[in-house]
């Protein structure tokens, strides 16, 4: 079990890490993606995420896919669910990522 807490730890943490680049994203301005994508908010959506939105959109956002395939084999999901929260007079984003394996 320690295990498989520690790899989903891991996991979990790099997901934030790679998020902190979209905090302060302009949806009008080419995003990570660069040029791959016409439409300049498209170039704001997370790798991997099948929700299709930009990558702090409110809501839920499966990320499954950037597990390796390995432990997808194995029935690992992975998720984080953006929450929009008044900061003052602007909106803060809580991010919370959840990962799932089947077993103890």
């Amino acid at each position: 079990k320690s295990e498989s807490q520690a790899k989903a730890h891991f996991y979990a943490r790099q997901q934030m890490e790679k998020l902190k680049s979209y905090v302060s994203a302009d949806l009008t301005a080419p995003g990570p993606r660069g040029a791959i994508v016409t439409t300049a908010p498209n170039n704001w959506l997370y790798p991997g995420d099948s929700s299709g939105n930009y990558a702090l959109a409110a809501g839920n956002h499966d990320v499954t896919s950037n597990l390796p395939a390995s432990l997808r084999s194995l029935g690992w999901t992975m998720s984080y669910t953006v929450t929009d929260t008044v900061c003052g007079t602007k909106v803060c984003k809580e991010t919370k990522i959840d990962v799932a394996w089947p077993g103890p």
